[in-house]
């Protein structure tokens, strides 16, 4: 389910997140939120496709938008029910 820039309208009116856990992956856009003090981002949901999206903008915008941004963690729910749990750090 797409949340059309949802996620990133609340994140612009919120800079100094720390921490912040979503339902769903955010669009593309919220990786152009500068959010300075955004160290984990943990996301509910989603398909192996919502996961790859959100690492690639990551991986795009990381050093610039959410320098201090050091895990993503992302829960997917297979076709079977089974819940799993990944966890992305960031390299230098």
């Amino acid at each position: 389910m797409e949340e059309q820039g949802e996620i990133a309208r609340f994140a612009a009116k919120a800079p100094r997140l720390t921490e912040l856990p979503v339902p769903n992956a955010p669009d593309s856009g919220f990786f152009q939120v500068p959010l300075p003090h955004l160290s984990m981002l943990r996301i509910g949901g989603g398909d192996v496709a919502d996961k790859t999206g959100i690492y690639h903008a990551a991986d795009m915008c990381w050093p610039r938008s959410v320098p201090a941004l050091l895990h993503i963690r992302y829960q997917c729910i297979a076709a079977n029910g089974m819940r799993r749990h990944e966890t992305r750090q960031r390299w230098s």
